[in-house]
């Protein structure tokens, strides 16, 4: 059977969450990460059917929304950084913000050439070399080395690269400038909007139609949601990390991303107080059925809704609906369907900061 990322369609989860819930209707809009929208408005759905949709529109999308208050609440795969928090203030003096953790996800690196007939191999250091620029062929050695026997065509790489500003890019940089100091001298640190280098095409916003891009292109390399890479009919790469001096190549699924999010709870000093520290902590975990490109996204709410310049609801309302999602998605019934959606749960530990974390908001 070929090892090829196909559509599931994640039946049997959509199956489970298109039977309805008790709560309320109430059409409250989200936007940002298309990371989460999946999962998000499958949520939705079984809340009520027309309690909530999430529009997506990427993370940098989201954090403005959240910042002038235009949707009920938002969500980023990137931590807000020291701008966005300025630009927020000024928009809801006093207001603050609160992270909240929902689901954990993999960053998916799929692959298109003539001849192609498994997964590739791949090292952190041989995609960061090709979004650097430094690596333009695919019959490379430094993709070679990892692929002994595998026909590898001397042509041309074209990256696939999101035009939005999105927490995909930022952390598939983040990752790609923790393993090689390299991309970090010429590309940069993590960044919503980096400056990629080599042969790019810029595909629109969201990672489906990235996913699309890699499909449609020859010679083509992407980074995608893995929940929006199955489904896409290209082969998506096992990604190679170390453990105690032995090399593991590990592709993405929601046991492996479960893995990865297991290891993460176990550093010392993560908290949703530290969002930096959280996905660093995801990413090439020393565990070796864990998957290395893994994450996770923030939920945004206000710290003070008294503060909050009201948009169609009164701010009491809002926090009340925004903690209803919350409280549903970490349920034992919300998190259950995450692998049904390509998904993993978050580790127990994580549930209990998002707990104690709603005692800190005022309505």
């Amino acid at each position: 059977m070929r090892n090829r990322v196909i559509a599931v369609a994640a039946a049997g989860g959509l199956g489970l969450l298109a039977a309805g819930g008790a709560f309320a209707a109430g059409n409250y809009q989200i936007s940002g990460s298309t990371l989460v929208q999946p999962a998000f408005n499958a949520w939705c759905t079984h809340i009520g059917g027309n309690f909530c949709t999430d529009s997506g529109g990427g993370s940098g999308a989201g954090i403005t929304n959240f910042e002038h208050n235009t949707s009920d609440w938002a969500d980023t795969d990137a931590p807000l950084q020291a701008t966005d928090v300025q630009a927020l203030n000024a928009a809801q003096p006093g207001a603050g913000f609160r992270y909240f953790v929902t689901l954990i996800g993999g960053i998916a690196v799929p692959t298109h050439f003539s001849g192609e007939t498994k997964p590739l191999n791949l090292s952190g250091s041989a995609i960061a070399s090709i979004f650097d620029g430094h690596t333009t062929k695919w019959n490379a050695p430094i993709i070679a080395s990892l692929n002994k026997g595998v026909k590898l065509p001397n042509a041309t790489i074209v990256e696939c690269v999101r035009g939005d500003s999105s927490g995909t890019s930022y952390n598939f940089s983040n990752y790609l400038a923790k393993v090689s100091s390299g991309f970090r001298t010429v590309v940069g640190p993590a960044s919503k909007q980096p400056n990629w280098k080599g042969t790019t095409t810029t595909f629109g916003k969201g990672g489906g139609l990235e996913a699309s891009c890699v499909q449609s292109t020859s010679n083509a390399i992407g980074y995608v949601d893995y929940a929006n890479a199955v489904g896409v009919d290209q082969y998506v790469s096992k990604i190679a990390h170390t453990v105690k001096g032995k090399t593991y190549f590990t592709a993405p699924n929601p046991t492996t991303i479960a893995n990865a999010a297991a290891q993460a709870a176990k550093v010392k000093g993560v908290s949703l107080s530290n969002p930096i520290g959280l996905q660093n902590a995801l990413l090439n975990t020393q565990y070796a059925g864990a998957y290395p490109i893994s994450l996770t996204s923030f939920l945004l709410s206000y710290k003070d809704y008294t503060k909050v310049h009201a948009a169609r609801e009164s701010t009491s309302a809002q926090w009340a609906a925004t903690k209803k999602f919350i409280n549903y998605a970490i349920s034992p019934t919300g998190q259950n369907a995450l692998p049904g959606l390509h998904f993993a749960k978050i580790p127990a530990g994580w549930v209990k900061l998002d707990k104690g974390l709603e005692t800190t908001v005022k309505p």
